[in-house]
């Protein structure tokens, strides 16, 4: 084993350093096996609404632009997997809900990953936020909306909180805590600057505003 890793490390750093040389962002593409009929909402004879663009599933959803380099980073990653073993690719497990936002990136909550999902089609790779602040991960992230100043908000449903989190994922805060006992559905009013988490426990709607100040609630336990 040792000698055969003594063979194997100077091809890798040779890989590395041609890698890091004439690397390129990779392309964000949707994958797209839908048959022609299903690929537009609602259905002739209507008139169509949604055209389906394709779907989203993980990093596969990234492909170098050049196929000479994709093929390095495949025999890099053969490579780097006989000494620590294959690299399990990040795939989405159970998504809940997501956005867009102006640059095109897609944003994307995960209950059984408890995570935030980033398509960053900009940068060209796909990140995958775990913190919900400096101590804490997430537990059961669930709505997912536009914070002001570019901030992302994150309902988590465990931990009965709205978290803030910056540009690149790193959190600014928390709101709602005492306020909520299960917030799985999330919206704001940019214009007004509300915020509006849908809490099942309660059956209600709480409004808050940016500052994260409770300011009302909206409807009651139902028949």
């Amino acid at each position: 084993m040792g000698r055969r890793l003594l063979r194997v490390f100077p091809l890798i750093a040779l890989l590395a350093v041609c890698a890091g040389c004439a690397s390129t962002p990779a392309v964000m593409r949707f994958d797209n096996t839908a048959s022609p009929q299903d690929e537009v909402w609602p259905p002739a004879p209507d008139v169509p609404r949604y055209r389906l663009v394709g779907q989203l599933t993980g990093e596969g959803n990234f492909t170098r632009k050049t196929e000479a380099q994709g093929v390095g980073r495949r025999v890099l990653g053969w490579l780097v997997g006989l000494v620590t073993g294959p690299e399990v690719p990040r795939v989405l497990q159970r998504p809940q809900s997501g956005f867009t936002d102006a640059q095109g990136r897609v944003y994307v909550t995960d209950v059984s990953r408890a995570a935030v999902y980033v398509f960053d089609a900009p940068a060209g790779r796909m990140r995958v936020w775990e913190q919900a602040d400096q101590r804490a991960r997430f537990d059961t992230p669930v709505g997912i909306a536009p914070g002001r100043n570019g901030e992302i908000l994150v309902a988590d449903a465990e931990l009965k909180r709205i978290v803030r989190l910056d540009a690149d994922g790193r959190p600014l805060g928390a709101f709602g805590q005492g306020e909520l006992a299960r917030p799985v559905g999330l919206a704001r009013d940019a214009a007004g600057g509300r915020v509006f988490v849908a809490d099942a426990q309660a059956d209600t709607v709480v409004i808050f505003n940016d500052a994260g100040e409770r300011i009302g609630a909206i409807g009651r336990r139902g028949e």
